[in-house]
């Protein structure tokens, strides 16, 4: 049953790797181009990139259970996760 839910996970994470990378892609795209029609593009691309490291983070730590010696890099994850939306925001701000 768990590995079952493992490989849902696995291609949850996967679809959610695609969307981001083609919407921070396009997004990208359209902020180089003009930067001064499209400020808040940087924060979302921050915002994605956060959302993407908690998923990321957040599936590894699911999946250690009780290993606690690999659960350090779960965490270093989830915080890099957290202190990108922290960019988001504060950027958003800046932005408006």
């Amino acid at each position: 049953m768990k590995g079952s839910m493992t490989a849902q996970n696995s291609f949850l994470l996967d679809a959610l790797h695609v969307f981001v990378g083609v919407a921070v892609t396009v997004l990208a795209v359209f902020a180089f181009l003009s930067p001064e029609e499209h400020p808040l593009f940087f924060s979302l691309i921050f915002g994605l990139a956060g959302l993407l490291a908690l998923a990321n983070g957040l599936v590894r730590l699911s999946a250690l259970g009780r290993a606690h010696r690999k659960k350090g890099t779960a965490f270093a994850i989830v915080f890099l996760g957290l202190l990108l939306l922290i960019l988001c925001a504060i950027s958003a701000v800046v932005m408006l």
